[in-house]
């Protein structure tokens, strides 16, 4: 994979780059998506992690899953005015906090998880093709991913998106809660009403 020692800086200016894993052992690691297509080998839960920096300039970040399921942890920054395009029946998760680049996000194919509220910019676009499944999940963040699997949701068939969103289970106790107050309501009036 593309891990070194020492300071580095990749450019990904066009052209494709296979690789089972994007990482820095020690001293200055910098990635730069620049209208490139990045393809991983293999299924990895740390695909792309630990650098200094990854930053997507105008020519944005390609990310072809090819069939595999592969998280970014990696902060996607945005110096330039690029976004991430995803391609591929496979997975992506992005797991970042910080991801900044503001050209918008499309889903092409496969499914995008996004597990954290920092994943993509408040603001900013977000395409989802026809197929193509668009999860958020926060429990994505950290569970690990099987080869293989699609990690939380199976990519959608036929014609039309898929947009699924899993609750925190805090958010599950809060609806919980909500509904039996709204049918208690309910049922109170009724009694109101009838006594009228």
């Amino acid at each position: 994979g593309l891990s070194r020692a020492g300071s580095f800086t990749y450019n990904l200016n066009g052209g494709t780059l296979t690789v089972p894993q994007i990482s820095r052992n020690s001293g200055t690691g910098i990635f730069n998506f620049n209208g490139g297509t990045l393809i991983p080998t293999t299924s990895n839960s740390t695909f792309m992690q630990g650098l200094s920096a990854a930053d997507v300039l105008n020519g944005g970040a390609i990310i072809d899953t090819g069939g595999s399921a592969i998280r970014i942890a990696q902060s996607l920054i945005g110096t330039g005015s690029g976004g991430l395009t995803k391609m591929g029946t496979g997975t992506l998760t992005l797991s970042g906090t910080g991801n900044t680049y503001s050209g918008g996000t499309n889903d092409t194919a496969g499914t995008l998880i996004l597990a954290t509220n920092g994943a993509i910019l408040d603001g900013t676009s977000m395409t989802v093709a026809d197929g193509a499944t668009l999860v958020f999940d926060s429990n994505a963040a950290t569970a690990p991913i099987a080869e293989g699997s699609s990690a939380a949701a199976a990519p959608a068939t036929g014609a039309g998106a898929s947009v699924a969103a899993v609750p925190e289970p805090g958010t599950v106790a809060l609806l919980v809660a909500g509904l039996v107050a709204g049918a208690a309501y309910r049922a109170r009036r009724k009694r109101i009403v009838g006594a009228k």
